[in-house]
């Protein structure tokens, strides 16, 4: 966390005081208790950003982070990332990925367990009462957000970025 507000403080200053970073262990902590000891209103219309974690926890942990979001003010939105199911399944190694999957995927102990398939991305959040607004690919992502900003950062096609809405 401290390497994190650093990086942020670089490069934006302090933050407004409307943005809290808020540290969590999504497998062990609940995200409402942790959020409400930060001072957090859940009846605040909110964006959530959660980049970067949903291949490190279980699918249960996911759901459960999805559903506290759901219960956010209408109109609050979440952006996440994802891993495709089939890179983490297996089935879909890209060329250039083989020491990744090997490293990430080890079969002791692995370090990435969840991935999923943008085929089912509207449904499964539409049964969080979570409304899609867009789930876009690492090409459209860079297009919009990295190459405009002259930054020099990849992304993946096996990464995915959601923008979904509170019903």
């Amino acid at each position: 966390m401290k390497v994190k507000r650093s990086n942020i403080n670089k490069k934006l200053g302090e933050l407004p005081s409307n943005v809290s970073l808020v540290p969590i262990d999504f497998s062990s902590q609940d995200l409402g208790e942790e959020l409400k000891k930060a001072g957090y209103d859940l009846s605040l219309k909110t964006l959530f950003i959660w980049e970067g974690v949903t291949q490190y926890i279980s699918h249960e942990a996911i759901d459960n982070t999805l559903r506290y979001v759901a219960q956010a003010a209408a109109g609050s939105r979440i952006v996440f990332t994802y891993v495709l199911e089939s890179f983490i399944n297996g089935s879909y190694v890209p060329a250039g990925l083989g020491s990744l999957y090997k490293f990430v995927l080890k079969k002791k102990n692995p370090l990435w367990l969840s991935g999923f398939d943008p085929a089912e991305m509207n449904e499964y959040l539409s049964k969080l009462s979570l409304s899609i607004i867009e789930d876009i690919g690492n090409k459209e992502f860079m297009e919009r957000y990295i190459k405009p900003r002259g930054r020099d950062l990849t992304v993946m096609d096996i990464e995915r970025t959601v923008l979904a809405e509170v019903k």
